[in-house]
């Protein structure tokens, strides 16, 4: 087949746009699209640039401001105690034992577990009689409603259980002792039996891993003594430091 000059010259004009278009579709298109992206991160890069420009100068007053609110922090969480085993839990409660002669005959220790503490879901009810309503309506006195206390943050929780001879005496001034440790561990069960002079604490600690040590620290390492006869004379005061 004899090709003419002028349909040559048309086949070498499709065949050069043909090279042209697939120039354009699989070199330069990807290449505009690549530096469109590469643009795009370029501008990110140059934001982050002119912020840390900017909050370079600062860096001192910056670090400044993070520990204070650290320590500030941190200062909170030291309500709560850090969490600690049976053992370490001992040195609170083995030397009050001893102090007021307390004999251990069992103990009961619940593992730990992550909980959110609830408040008393019930109010004591207040007994009045009704020319009380009549009294506050004269006065136009609005009642109060009270709101139970509520949480969703969780920390950890241990129960820690003791079952002791003791003089129903000693056993208030035991509690009274725990009250006025003012930390997270409290007394969520206890009862004593005047029949055979027993008497059963449980207690609740709540714990929380601390961001920074606390400014003052229990020690556990040290050995502790304990020990006592559980028994008391009538005569005898059980509080030598004073009480009821």
């Amino acid at each position: 087949m004899k090709v003419s000059k002028r349909e040559a010259f048309l086949l070498f004009i499709l065949a050069f746009i043909g090279i042209i278009g697939m120039m354009v579709a699989f070199v330069i298109l990807p290449l505009l699209g690549e530096l469109d992206a590469n643009k795009a991160i370029l501008s990110e890069l140059q934001s982050r640039k002119l912020v840390i420009d900017t909050t370079l100068p600062n860096e001192k007053a910056l670090q400044a401001q993070h520990d204070t609110k650290l320590e500030e922090v941190s200062n909170l969480l030291h309500a709560f105690e850090s969490p600690i085993n049976e053992a370490q839990f001992e040195r609170w409660v083995l030397p009050l034992t001893s102090k007021y002669n307390m004999r251990i005959t069992n103990t009961d220790f619940v593992e730990v577990s992550a909980t959110t503490p609830k408040a008393i879901d019930t109010v004591p009810s207040e007994v009045y009689y009704s020319i009380r309503d009549l009294v506050d309506k004269y006065h136009a006195v609005v009642k109060e409603e009270l709101a139970v206390p509520d949480t969703s943050s969780l920390l950890m929780l241990s129960q820690h259980t003791y079952d002791v001879n003791t003089t129903y005496a000693r056993y208030v001034y035991f509690l009274d002792s725990v009250r006025d440790w003012n930390t997270s561990i409290l007394i969520s069960n206890s009862s004593y039996n005047f029949e055979d002079a027993t008497a059963s604490f449980t207690f609740d600690l709540f714990a929380l891993h601390q961001l920074l040590p606390d400014d003052i620290e229990v020690d556990y390492t040290p050995d502790i003594i304990a020990g006592g006869t559980g028994k008391g004379d009538p005569n005898e005061d059980p509080h030598p430091e004073g009480g009821k």
